[in-house]
This record gives C-alpha cells, sequence and structure tokens, in this order.
C-alpha cells in the first residue's frame, strides 16, 4: 500500500473575465499532487509513482488534458528516468546507480482550463527511500557439510557454507544478488547446480543469516556487513550410480553478485561429484570450492 505525502496546489480564485452567474459561482482551482516510491525486492530497480486528483470549483469552466509526470532520482540529484503519461497518474521504474543514500520519487500533474485558456497544475512532495549499495564484496570463509551427515536420507551430497564479507559502510539490511553460469560435464541426468538465483539480506538479524542446522551439520551465523550463501546440491538417491568407485565429474559455475543494479564481484565455483560408498553403500560425495575471479 502507498504511503501518500500531498501537496495541494491552490491556483487562483476569481476569474474577472468570467461572466457573473446566478448563484455568483466563483472558480477555485485545487489541484493535489501525490508522490511515492519504492525499491524492488532484489535492491536493483527503484520506482516512482505520481498521482493527481482534481477538486476545483469549475463553475463554467472545463479542464481537460490531463497529465501525470513521474520522475526518480539518484542521491546526487541525477535523473534516474522520468515518465509523462495521459490521465491522473504516472509511474516509472529504472535501474539504480549503486550509489547509497537517500533516493527520490517526486513529479507534478497538469490540466488545460477553458477559462484560463491555458495549463495549470503542480507538483508534490518529494518521497525519500533509504537505500544502501555495497560496492565490494570478498569471501570471510567457508564451512564444509559433508554428505555424512546428511546419510542415509540423502545419497548424494552436499557441499559448502560460504559467509560473504561486503563493504564499504554500515550495510546491515542492504540486498545482494546473484546470478549464474556454468557447465555440466557429468553425465546425462545429473542436474546442472549451477542455475536459478538468489536475493541475500545482509547482517545478523535478517533472515537465513543465524546459526543453524543444514543437512545434519551445525554452521554459524553471519556477523555484520555479512550474509550466508549455502553451495549445494542433494538427492535421496544415488545420482552416480552405474559408475565405477572412484569416478568423478565436474560442474562449474560463474556467480556474479549485484547491488542496486551494479555488479560488486564475482566468483568461480566447482562442484566435484565423486562415486563411493557410505556404510557400504555406493553414493555420490559432493564437494565444492569457491574462489574470487
Amino acid at each position: 500500500m502507498r504511503h501518500l505525502r500531498s501537496l495541494e496546489v491552490m491556483i487562483a480564485a476569481l476569474l474577472l473575465s468570467a461572466a457573473p452567474l446566478a448563484a455568483q459561482c466563483t472558480p477555485v482551482f485545487s489541484f493535489s499532487v501525490y508522490n511515492d516510491g519504492s525499491v524492488s525486492a532484489d535492491g536493483s530497480t527503484m520506482y516512482g509513482y505520481t498521482s493527481t486528483e482534481d477538486s476545483s470549483t469549475l463553475c463554467s469552466c472545463s479542464h481537460s488534458g490531463y497529465t501525470a509526470v513521474a520522475a526518480v532520482y539518484d542521491p546526487n540529484g541525477t535523473m534516474l528516468g522520468e515518465s509523462e503519461q495521459s490521465g491522473f497518474s504516472s509511474s516509472v521504474s529504472e535501474l539504480m546507480d549503486g550509489v547509497s543514500g537517500n533516493y527520490q520519487s517526486s513529479g507534478g500533474g497538469v490540466a488545460f482550463c477553458s477559462c484560463l485558456n491555458g495549463y495549470f497544475g503542480g507538483g508534490g512532495t518529494i518521497y525519500y527511500v533509504a537505500v544502501t549499495c555495497p560496492t565490494t564484496i570478498s569471501l570471510a570463509g567457508t564451512q564444509s557439510l559433508p554428505l555424512a551427515n546428511a546419510y542415509p536420507s540423502s545419497k548424494t551430497g552436499v557441499g559448502i557454507m560460504a559467509t560473504m564479507q561486503v563493504a564499504s559502510g554500515s550495510l546491515n539490511g542492504s540486498l545482494v544478488t546473484e546470478s549464474l553460469t556454468g557447465t555440466n560435464s557429468c553425465p546425462a541426468g545429473v542436474a546442472n547446480a549451477c542455475v536459478g538465483g538468489s536475493t541475500f539480506t545482509v547482517g545478523p538479524g535478517s533472515p537465513y543469516n543465524g546459526a543453524g542446522t543444514v543437512f545434519g551439520t551445525s554452521y554459524s551465523g553471519a556477523g555484520n556487513n555479512q550474509f550466508l550463501d549455502q553451495h549445494t546440491f542433494t538427492s535421496s538417491g544415488d545420482v552416480l550410480s552405474g559408475q565405477t568407485s572412484a569416478y568423478s565429474c565436474q560442474q562449474t559455475c560463474t556467480q556474479t553478485y549485484s547491488a542496486c543494479g551494479t555488479s560488486i564481484g564475482g566468483f568461480n565455483l566447482t562442484y566435484t561429484f565423486t562415486h563411493s560408498s557410505l556404510s557400504g553403500t555406493p553414493v555420490t560425495s559432493i564437494g565444492v570450492t569457491k574462489v574470487h575471479q
């Protein structure tokens, strides 16, 4: 739901050139503009919204040609984009430029007045959206998640828990997104681990950053300016069933992290699948390495 802030623009009071009416109607122009803004769930896009309301007392006048304009600006005051639309509302969305601070949504509206024989209108108060944008990222450490702790419910797995560190400044609550591409040298039928992508919230109080247990292994939580990124692959079955003992194959991923629509760093992930056994049962163990590009 929008949290609207309004500025009512009162334009004119009495049109001396208008013919007096029996009830002595006096045209009064009242034009309200409302601005609002938000940021996308992945922290990459700034949205601006503008809506207008014409509550004028028109008498014999008529208003037409309503137009609304929405615009968004970065914290330095540089316009990211604007949109002009016919009617009483307008919206704009633009990729952010990776600068921390108060992003701005502003706008206005106009209408043509027959009595003025011209346009009138106004603008609303600026709506601010505070955004923190990490600019760099590093690997603070990894913890192994061995298959032995997940067996026997999983007969393939698992990987690592990586602790990622962002900078600079106080960045708890900021958002970081990932994108993945990769190659798969494993036999047909083995799913690719290098797919999809996630959005992470930085800081120890953020979801999924606390200490816990995953696939039978306990892990520590993230600290300030950190978040946890899990690199795992599991299956209830042995995905390399039929392969000889000690057979191995690899999947490699290129991982890119972004904040506020700007890349902040990349890493190379290598998943190594090895056919082995646990308690005499054939299994596929997975090890994962992660290095900065």
